[in-house]
């Protein structure tokens, strides 16, 4: 669960298949943050020039093209170095978290020439073997039918490759004997296992848990519904109770002040009061639908996997997943709603547009590398401070932003 341990990581892989949707990222980010992903090892994004940057607006703060690794910001990682294959199949990132020196990858292994994908990605991590080494992705391995060729040769690759390197399939050595599978391809009506991690040595002795997440769900979010006025004003029982409340209200205390300012405020007060306990019920009610259906699903889904031939289960799953899907519309709608509000109709545009322009001016104009003849290139804060020091540009420079601030005339930069 989340929190449960603060010292813990949490790895989360998954295929998302596109993610430039501005639903359909809302709802992943939000199942992420669901299950407290420290780092989500995403494949197939195909993110557009234009939603490059997107995914970053929520709660992560790194990005990449066809594969990416998304970090959580409350996540205390030091990045150190970070490569990509020029195809966009795998990136690589080591950095520090709490502490220790990892190595992630996100792998995206197609079926076509698995062997050279697998020598190639072996050549690049040849030089992180010493740090902890966690690799998921998807792999592409597994299914509940009949095995392909093209299968078997994925296999033997990713085997030969995970004794090169040393490398556990975590899943397995955690559920020995065990057989599950996250994907339903329901053309063919074969269950299949996509995404795995596959972990070094030191990385599998501290794994705590390793969990399955059906890619036969709909991408859920947190069971945490608030309902607005304009929400509840679409339900025509409601409009009706509330015009019940308001006569009634004042037919009890219209003669009991003398003053129509107070009887109004008391109005105010006592219909806000009712509207909450309206909505604080209706959120209630759709909580325990919602947890209902994860129920009911999850059962569906067991029997599903033991017999994927059976359509009369496959209508009943497919029944439960819809209507949980309009749950989670519902409150995609509702996060969208509220975000419009907030930024656009009652937000406060003029400081947010001065404010973006100022922080454009301030990276325009802010030095990022120094460059010499005799010297090498400087990029650090430290190393440009102390090589403007050493040729006396730095006193200099302090003097005259000194000098413009003191100066008691105003200074007006366009």
């Amino acid at each position: 669960e989340k929190g449960l341990n603060p010292m813990t990581t949490c790895f989360i892989t998954w295929n998302v298949n596109a993610i430039n949707n501005l639903i359909k990222r809302y709802k992943i980010l939000s199942y992420l943050n669901r299950l407290g992903a420290d780092m989500a090892l995403i494949q197939e994004a195909h993110f557009i020039p234009t939603e490059m940057r997107k995914p970053r607006t929520r709660w992560f703060n790194s990005k990449s093209r066809d594969v990416c690794i998304l970090i959580s910001k409350n996540t205390p990682f030091i990045e150190l170095e970070a490569e990509s294959d020029k195809e966009g199949r795998f990136v690589v990132v080591r950095g520090i978290i709490r502490g220790t020196e990892v190595t992630i990858v996100s792998l995206y292994a197609q079926s076509q020439d698995p062997t050279r994908r697998y020598v190639g990605l072996a050549h690049m991590l040849a030089k992180y073997k010493d740090t902890s080494l966690t690799i998921g992705g998807d792999a592409r391995l597994g299914r509940s039918g009949p095995s392909l060729p093209s299968n078997s040769s994925t296999s033997r690759a990713l085997q030969q490759f995970s004794r090169e390197m040393g490398l556990i399939n975590i899943w397995i050595a955690l559920h020995q004997g065990k057989r599950d599978y996250i994907f339903y391809f329901s053309a063919h009506q074969f269950y299949s296992r996509l995404d795995s991690f596959m972990v070094s040595q030191q990385v599998g002795l501290g794994t705590l848990e390793v969990s399955n997440m059906s890619n036969c769900y709909p991408i859920m979010v947190q069971p945490h519904l608030i309902f607005s006025l304009p929400d509840l004003k679409i339900n025509k029982g409601f409009v009706s109770q509330l015009q019940q409340a308001a006569s009634s209200f004042f037919q009890i205390n219209e003669n009991t002040v003398t003053s129509k300012l107070i009887l109004g405020d008391a109005f105010k007060a006592t219909i806000r009061g009712w509207i909450i306990s309206q909505a604080t019920y209706k959120k209630k009610v759709y909580k325990i639908e919602w947890l209902k259906l994860e129920e009911e699903l999850t059962k569906l889904e067991t029997e599903h996997k033991a017999s994927p031939e059976d359509s009369e289960i496959l209508g009943t799953l497919q029944k439960t997943q819809l209507d949980l899907q309009n749950i989670i519309n519902h409150k995609t709608e509702y996060a969208l709603f509220k975000s419009k509000e907030r930024y656009f109709a009652v937000g406060d545009k003029a400081g947010k547009l001065l404010a973006h322009h100022l922080k454009k001016l301030e990276m325009a104009n802010m030095i990022y590398e120094i460059r010499s003849k005799d010297i090498d290139n400087h990029s650090t804060s430290e190393g440009i401070d102390k090589f403007l020091n050493t040729f006396g540009f730095l006193p200099l420079i302090l003097d005259a932003i000194t000098a413009l601030y003191s100066s008691p005339k105003a200074c007006v930069i366009a």
